[in-house]
């Protein structure tokens, strides 16, 4: 399996997205989030995993950091972001990698 995928499959995983084989996923439609009506996909998107944004959008990170702060201490949190504060991480998919760097590490415990 494509690094990229297994990647991508981590935070989908740790953010609860149903998985129905081993690459689809039920997406949440965001659309909603943002106000977008689209009568079409009202709830959720049966998709590839490989089409998941999570390696060149920022929408997810949201929800990934409101799901750490329910499942991480503050003090973990911290050690996490102040190595990777933004000014180190150049772009998406840097912060893409930490992320799932970090979901791995809390995950082995």
């Amino acid at each position: 399996m494509k690094k990229l995928t297994e990647g991508k499959k981590v935070i989908a995983d740790y953010l609860g997205w149903e998985k129905l084989d081993e690459f689809t996923y039920a997406f949440p439609n965001l659309f909603p989030v943002y106000n977008i009506d689209d009568p079409e996909n009202p709830g959720i998107i049966i998709d590839n995993i490989d089409n998941a944004l999570f390696d060149t959008s920022q929408e997810w990170i949201e929800f990934v950091y409101l799901r750490l702060k329910k499942t991480v201490t503050e003090k973990e949190l911290d050690a996490f972001a102040y190595p990777h504060s933004m000014h180190e991480i150049k772009n998406i998919k840097s912060l893409f990698w930490c992320i799932v760097t970090f979901i791995k590490e809390h995950r082995q415990g």
